[in-house]
C-alpha cells in the first residue's frame, strides 16, 4: 500500500495473498508525482469499499459482482 502522507490519498495497492513476497511494483509516474510516499506493508483491507453515488449508477447494467474491487473496479479501469 503506498500512500501520500499529505493528503491521505491512497496512491497504489496490491491484494497480496503471499506476504511472504516482498517485491512490489509500483508506476513511475506515481513515484514522480509524490516524491514523499509512504509504503505500508502493516495495514489490511478491512472489505470496506466507498464510492461516489456516480458510481452506484453505474450497477444499474451489471449488478452481479461477488467482489467489487476484483470484479468492477478492475473491469472499469482497465
Amino acid at each position: 500500500m503506498a500512500i501520500d502522507p499529505e493528503t491521505k490519498e491512497l496512491l497504489h495497492y496490491e491484494d497480496r495473498i503471499d506476504s511472504s513476497d516482498l517485491n512490489v511494483t509500483i508506476n513511475k509516474d506515481i513515484m514522480i508525482n509524490n516524491p514523499s510516499l509512504q509504503l505500508h506493508n502493516d495495514m489490511e483491507d478491512c472489505c470496506i469499499d466507498i464510492c461516489s453515488p456516480d458510481v452506484l449508477s453505474l450497477f444499474t447494467d451489471n449488478f452481479d459482482y461477488q467482489h467489487l474491487w476484483h470484479h468492477f473496479v478492475k473491469g472499469f479501469t482497465s
